[in-house]
């Protein structure tokens, strides 16, 4: 080889060198900005459920109570014996009125009684539906804070002052237009 044909060669491999270098500077600065990100036009419905597998679930107990002196301190011992009723009530299915009778025992000196029930639907032979039931106002209990209709046919709440062996109260089947003592 001629020192010239070495000079060629040394000035391809400098071309080269510029050459590849120019195009990492491109596609590095250049080519990025060049290529941008894309988006759908649409989006799909989706629907996901899972399975709860882990953890500890629990629902409340329903049908306690407990019994308090006038100082607030825990009688041990009080127990629903029953929820009755007198008879199945009384108006047209779907705008009934029933007496509710809640009885307890082991309250000997309690100044009151904080209980929870659930309210039986079906009381000689005569259905009856929760989904716009109230309990009427002059009940002998105060709802509990948070406790609402929409809960019924559970029942949580505090009786009046020293009216602790039986809590008696009226449910509507239709609350609409009637004054109710629960929210």
């Amino acid at each position: 080889m001629t020192p010239v044909g070495v000079r060629r060669r040394g000035r391809g491999r400098g071309r080269w060198t510029l050459l590849l270098a120019a195009l990492s500077v491109f596609v590095t600065v250049g080519g990025a900005g060049a290529i941008g990100t894309t988006q759908a036009a649409w989006t799909d419905s989706t629907y996901a459920s899972a399975v709860a597998t882990a953890g500890t679930w629990s629902t409340a107990a329903t049908n306690t109570c407990t019994a308090y002196t006038m100082q607030n301190t825990v009688i041990p011992g009080c127990v629903v014996t029953s929820v009755e009723t007198q008879g199945p009530g009384w108006g047209d299915p779907g705008n009934q009125t029933r007496n509710y009778y809640l009885n307890f025992s082991g309250t000997g000196g309690a100044y009151y009684v904080t209980f929870d029930v659930t309210l039986p639907s079906t009381v000689s032979g005569v259905t009856w539906s929760w989904a716009n039931a109230g309990i009427a106002s002059g009940a002998q209990f105060t709802p509990t804070t948070g406790w609402t209709c929409d809960q019924l046919p559970r029942v949580i709440g505090r009786s009046v002052n020293w009216q602790v062996g039986t809590v008696w109260f009226q449910a509507y089947e239709n609350r609409t237009g009637k004054s109710v003592s629960c929210p």
